[in-house]
């Protein structure tokens, strides 16, 4: 059974909209999120104004303990950990042996322990692919998603939210909330300050609550405290926040059949000058010797009819958010990417993810995996989009402009805080 969230119960009484995360042949694994609580348009605004806070039911908890756990983690992942001290914090690849990703993982240093953050749906793969390398060490690695919840907050206010006057970024600290330990990760995601919390289950609830008591918001309405402006919100205005930012997403946009030189990330998640580890020759091969046969890019569509459609849906889950109708249409995901304004052409590569971007004159914006040699800054590639319906109510698609960016990051770098 999915592992629901505890705040899963506030939720439902606020009337938010819910929908669930995970695959749509195992029904028994699909968790229950948030997708929005209010228009879409003000809770992306908390994120680039204020402060958000998100629940993030989807996200697992394993913890490595043991004398030997860091050396035994420095052999194994692809970040150097060596000289890592205690409030630190990385991200890393759990490679296998064929140097495919098994799990995007953010490390969170302890004085007793090392923290994974997962996805939910690597967890247990993570936990026996992982274990089955300790052989005389010291290390016990453990599932331990059902004792802990994690929330976060993203925004420029999100750390006086917190009363927290800094917090450098891949950094950690401790902090009580409502008598609850709660665990702080700085860790930007949407161009703004982020912040992870590690809160017990039994205290989450009641840090979320407290954190809601604290600002304006509209699961109770009243007067707003001028000092923290704080939203909770779902995960469309995130996801918008997190594509602009050049965030992609394990399971999503890359995933266990992907070589780290293909997600985007390697120079975040890769360390060429650390010893070897598992998968590390393959890696080290490409890099020195080659490239790989795809790769992850960021594209800029434009549609020269912006306002004659205007799909209500948000560009993840299954349902519509409460949102202002959109004045540009985007690709889904899984959309086919050609080299030619030719759908009968051979696709290159495929949208992962997509939306429409607020501080790009809403402008859709995509991540794509396309062929080596498609992904050079300012290749102009084409993907479909649906047009207008016809007399009929029959719907077609038609060829957009989609230029590939530079980088990941769409957004202007003016544009954030």
């Amino acid at each position: 059974m999915a592992r629901l969230s505890p705040i899963l119960p506030l939720h439902e009484r606020a009337e938010a909209l819910l929908d669930h995360y995970g695959p749509a042949d195992a029904p028994d694994a699909r968790i229950p999120f948030v997708q929005a609580y209010d228009r879409l348009d003000l809770e992306y605004a908390a994120i680039r104004k204020a402060a958000a806070l998100i629940d993030l039911p989807h996200r697992a908890t394993l913890t490595v303990r043991g004398s030997d756990r860091l050396s035994f983690l420095n052999s194994m992942l692809t970040q150097e950990l060596k000289g890592i001290q205690p409030g630190q914090a990385r991200s890393a690849f759990w490679l296998n042996k064929k140097g495919r990703v098994d799990a995007d993982l953010r490390l969170l240093i302890e004085p007793d322990r090392v923290i994974f953050d997962v996805d939910a749906h690597a967890a247990s793969r993570t936990v026996e692919t992982l274990s089955a390398y300790v052989i005389t060490e010291d290390v016990q690695i453990t599932d331990e998603t059902d004792r802990f919840h994690r929330l976060a907050l993203h925004g420029p206010a999100a750390l006086r939210t917190l009363g927290l006057t800094d917090l450098p970024p891949n950094t950690t600290t401790h902090l009580s909330i409502t008598g609850v330990d709660v665990l702080i990760d700085r860790n930007d995601t949407t161009a703004e300050v982020g912040l992870d919390l590690l809160i017990p289950i039994e205290g989450a609830l009641s840090v979320y609550q407290h954190l809601l008591e604290k600002a304006h918001e509209p699961l109770n309405p009243g007067r707003p405290n001028p000092g923290v402006l704080l939203r909770p919100v779902g995960w469309a205005a995130y996801n918008i926040a997190r594509i602009e930012a050049g965030t992609p997403l394990y399971l999503t946009d890359f995933g266990p059949t992907n070589l780290p030189a293909e997600t985007g990330l390697l120079s975040d998640r890769v360390s060429f000058k650390k010893g070897c580890y598992l998968g590390q020759e393959i890696v080290a091969r490409m890099n020195a010797l080659g490239h790989p046969k795809q790769t992850l890019v960021a594209l800029r569509l434009t549609d020269p009819h912006p306002e004659t459609f205007a799909p209500a849906s948000v560009p993840t889950g299954e349902t519509e958010a409460y949102a202002e109708p959109p004045l540009a249409r985007f690709p889904l995901s899984a959309a086919p990417v050609f080299a030619s304004n030719n759908a009968q052409s051979e696709p290159i590569g495929a949208i992962t993810s997509s939306t429409l971007s607020p501080l790009l004159s809403k402008s859709p914006i995509a991540f794509a995996m396309v062929k080596w040699g498609s992904h050079t800054p300012g290749t102009k590639l084409f993907v479909p989009v649906e047009t207008p319906p016809t007399g009929d109510g029959q719907s077609a698609f038609e060829l957009l402009e989609a230029v590939v960016q530079p980088t990941l990051r769409t957004l202007p770098a003016h544009s954030t805080n």
